[in-house]
């Protein structure tokens, strides 16, 4: 994801409350006429009630970036095309107030923290990357069309406030093979709260994302989840297994385990701030979920359980606590096995914590397989210990982006994470 600095072998379109600059636009296409160009966001939604409008970032050029820096709304039937080749941004909300569609081009599509899409009503259109996608509004809606298409394509049409669902006593959705694509919108006030006699044995908003399916740009905020168990299991506020793809994507709350009283021997449990058990791929994620184990042998992480595929520039702020003879991590609990994994530029700021008989480790409870630039905070965590990764001081974490961290994909602010590293393009 490269940063806007404009030169010689670029095209970029910024939509923004500065004056229209470097902009042509003829038969509802506007193109820049400079490597730089702006496009005001009132001219832009004036072009919009009278016209489809297209807006290309091409100028001679193999990099082509258009970013949505101001709020854009539209009430008209019109549609909108955003065709850059490399990416589009959505750094702040753009809403379809009216029947019109949204078109994203063939580039990828990131949504910064104050970015989102809505859609007033279900019948707009949107198409992403070629492909038409059907919108839903709430939960039961995404249960419903599954029931009629359960590989589609959907998104999230707005934000979401599941506090009127009640407490779900099993994963509201519990096997997607589809994708969906959230926008940066919000499920929040989500709460699940179940036990392994009644619905067994994976926990989440999804209990399983299944190979082939995909999430993506989806934020899960104010969200708890409990589950007591008698049989092992998979839970994660995102899901309880991931076999799929997850990129994009945010948890905040809480996640608390435990077991059936009495009980002294469990199968294994992998429990996660994002996912409780990772077989392929998360990416450009963050957890900020508060995770407590009390069941014995556990894996457990801020972000990852335990991991057997891939987790690239992801982190966890939230803290991580285990029980008996626990695998405790402040990313991941139990990382990689015999047939591979590999955690890359991550990190882990959240305290870490367990009795005697755990693993505690500040980024890695236990390691099998690699972890590459990847680091804890040795000061917030309470540890210096690690199965892998390189630990450094709150201090050193505020002073700089560490060894291996891109600054396309990360930035560092004062104001915000205590100054700590954060990812550019995940919605919050």
């Amino acid at each position: 994801m490269p940063l806007v600095v404009a030169n010689s072998a670029q095209a970029i379109i910024a939509v923004s409350t500065a004056p229209t600059s470097h902009i042509s636009c003829s038969a509802g296409v506007c193109t820049p006429t400079a490597s730089f160009a702006n496009f005001n966001i009132t001219d832009l939604e004036n072009d919009l009630n009278s016209s489809d409008i297209t807006v290309l970032a091409k100028h001679g050029s193999d990099t082509e970036i258009i970013q949505v820096n101001a709020a854009l709304t539209w009430t008209s039937s019109h549609i909108l095309t955003l065709q850059a080749s490399q990416y589009v941004a959505i750094n702040a909300p753009l809403f379809v107030a009216g029947a019109g569609s949204l078109t994203l081009g063939y580039g990828s599509n990131f949504f910064g923290p104050k970015g989102h899409i809505s859609f007033r009503y279900l019948s707009d259109k949107l198409v992403i990357q070629g492909r038409l996608y059907r919108l839903v509004r709430d939960i039961a809606g995404l249960q419903a069309d599954l029931n009629v298409d359960p590989y589609g394509w959907y998104a999230l049409a707005r934000n979401y406030d599941a506090s009127a669902d009640g407490t779900y006593t099993r994963s509201p959705i519990d096997v997607f093979q589809g994708t969906l694509e959230g926008l940066g919108n919000k499920i929040s006030n989500l709460t699940i709260s179940s036990d392994s006699a009644n619905y067994c044995c994976q926990l989440g908003f999804f209990g399983q994302i299944a190979s082939g399916g995909t999430v993506q740009n989806l934020v899960l905020k104010d969200v708890h989840v409990a589950y007591t168990t008698t049989s092992g299991g998979a839970v994660g506020m995102l899901a309880g297994e991931n076999q799929g793809d997850v990129e994009g994507c945010y948890a905040n709350g809480s996640l608390h385990v435990t077991p059936v009283t009495g009980q002294s021997s469990y199968p294994l449990t992998a429990v996660g701030g994002l996912v409780g058990l990772n077989d392929a791929a998360v990416k450009n994620s963050e957890a900020s979920v508060t995770v407590r184990s009390n069941v014995r042998d556990a894996y457990i992480g801020g972000l990852v359980g335990e991991d057997m595929g891939v987790v690239e520039d992801t982190f966890a702020t939230g803290s991580v606590t285990g029980g008996t003879a626990s695998i405790v991590g402040g990313l991941i609990g139990l990382q990689g096995n015999s047939n591979g994994g590999l955690v890359a530029t991550s990190y882990s700021s959240g305290a870490v914590s367990g009795p005697g008989s755990a693993t505690v480790g500040g980024l890695v409870g236990y390691r099998v397989s690699l972890v590459l630039s990847s680091y804890w905070d040795i000061t917030t965590s309470g540890t210096t210990q690690s199965a892998g990764g390189t630990g450094l001081t709150n201090a050193q974490l505020q002073s700089g982006l560490p060894s291996g961290f891109s600054p396309t994909t990360w930035t560092q602010n004062a104001a915000a994470y205590n100054g700590l590293p954060y990812l550019r393009y995940v919605p919050r």
